[in-house]
């Protein structure tokens, strides 16, 4: 009896224990006071895992490793914001990447004449310059001689034309009858210049033929070619005869729409094969490309063109040759490129491609233009790292900075007084740890830097002209 009575006490002890245990982890629950956020400025140490000495350096204290680098990055700079003497001149007179070829947005020619002769002497790269409207000094590149099949001229031929005339809207039944009915001529004209080769391999040349052909002439010419040059003309005639088109105000659209290429300088760049898109995978090469800033829409379906075939056909040469070299990109003014179609899935592929992207936009609405918001929104997310120069005022890109920056919390203090009684009262509250003014008004000196799921880090630019390293490595090369 003794025995039971004391085991029953031992079960009453037993669960008044698990009672109060719980009593006590209820308690802590409820008196509990979460954080209304969490965001905070962070520090250098705390991005570390993307830190090295073999990638790009963003900052004073910040330099990316070649891993990082894989993950893209996007700079958001106005015109005047220091981007070429912060992001692009200290780089690019810095021998820090692995052995590997760059390719270089070069608008005004300055980043040329001051780091050519660095990358060249020192870094041990082949200094390439394209320069589409000079060609006296431009490598020629042909995009026509560069397709291999008629899956690869059919995506030139879709480059060209949606770069062609922005005044087509993707949505308007107008536009897209004219692109579906474009795009079967210019692939027919393409396909069948490519097969009769020669001088004849090259843009210039398809477009000549479409605009000073009648259609029966060029029903004889492509019945006597391949029968990708047919089936595209078939596709052509009867998108003709479904919407009741008239084949001549199409031709004239085509030919005021791709006029750059009746442009002798145009022709001449890109009708010579000089240059070919896996050469960066096999060799050291600093590829300039440059063209002034204020002729990029009237260039865009060249340079868009050009600038696909590069990524495209180097991703796909990776795939056969993983050993091959990386290739890095240093795109100022990227939205001059023009439209890539597919961009949102590209710059995805490239990470595992070895094939970086740094990116320098003006600001988000930039690519809405090109890409939509939808679209915008998936490139950005898919670049890991993001950097905020100073004086950016474009409202959707303050918003878009500040929101991904994340919340603070703050406490707010309230006084209350009753008779000769204050009653002080603190509550906590959240706010933006950057809002869209505090981004606006970053200091001149002072960049934003955002990598991943990483807290915002502030940190100090490094403008190349205030340190002796890079002034020392300038050496003069004009163009």
């Amino acid at each position: 009896m003794e025995i039971l009575t004391m085991g029953t006490n031992l079960l009453y002890l037993a669960c008044a224990g698990i009672l109060a245990d719980a009593g006590i982890i209820a308690y802590k629950s409820f008196t509990k006071v979460s954080k209304t956020g969490s965001a905070y400025k962070g520090k250098p140490k705390e991005i570390e895992n993307y830190l090295g000495t073999t990638g790009a350096r963003l900052s004073m204290n910040v330099q990316l490793s070649e891993n990082a680098m894989y993950e893209h990055v996007i700079v958001f700079g106005k015109t005047g914001s220091k981007k070429t003497t912060t992001q692009y001149l200290p780089n690019l007179l810095s021998n820090d990447f692995p052995k590997s070829s760059l390719i270089i947005f070069d608008m005004k020619g300055e980043i040329f004449e001051a780091t050519s002769n660095y990358q060249q002497n020192t870094c041990g790269r082949k200094v390439v310059v394209y320069s589409p409207l000079r060609p006296e000094i431009s490598i020629g590149i042909n995009p026509l001689a560069i397709c291999e099949d008629i899956t690869q001229i059919r995506k030139l031929a879709m480059v060209l034309i949606a770069n062609a005339d922005k005044s087509f809207s993707e949505s308007s039944s107008g536009g897209a009858e004219w692109k579906n009915m474009t795009m079967s001529l210019m692939c027919a004209a393409l396909a069948y210049c490519k097969h009769k080769g020669g001088e004849q391999c090259n843009i210039t040349s398809a477009l000549d033929l479409v605009v000073n052909h009648t259609n029966n002439e060029l029903e004889m010419l492509f019945r006597n070619s391949t029968t990708e040059v047919m089936d595209q003309w078939n596709i052509f005639k009867t998108c003709l005869n479904a919407t009741g088109g008239i084949s001549s105000s199409i031709k004239i659209t085509l030919a005021s729409a791709l006029q750059i290429f009746l442009d002798y300088k145009i022709a001449a760049t890109s009708s010579k094969d000089e240059f070919r898109p896996e050469m960066l995978r096999k060799t050291p090469i600093a590829l300039y490309v440059i063209y002034p800033e204020t002729s990029s829409d009237y260039i865009a379906p060249l340079m868009a063109t050009i600038f696909s075939q590069l990524i495209d056909y180097n991703l796909e040469y990776f795939d056969k040759n993983p050993k091959s070299l990386p290739i890095f990109n240093f795109l100022d003014e990227y939205c001059n490129a023009g439209y890539l179609p597919a961009f949102n899935h590209t710059i995805t592929a490239a990470r595992s491609r070895k094939f970086s992207f740094n990116i320098c936009i003006h600001d988000v609405r930039q690519l809405f233009r090109l890409y939509g918001q939808d679209l915008t929104y998936t490139i950005l997310n898919n670049a890991s790292c993001k950097v905020v120069l100073p004086g950016i005022s474009e409202p959707t890109t303050l918003d878009f900075i500040s929101t991904i920056a994340g919340e603070s919390e703050i406490s707010i203090q309230n006084e209350s007084t009753t008779g000769e009684k204050t009653t002080v009262n603190t509550s906590k509250q959240k706010k933006r740890l950057y809002t869209s003014n505090e981004v606006r008004c970053l200091d001149d000196d002072t960049c934003l830097i955002i990598i991943n799921n990483k807290q915002a880090v502030p940190d100090k630019l490094n403008i190349y002209h205030k340190h002796k390293i890079y002034n020392d490595r300038v050496v003069k090369q004009y163009l």
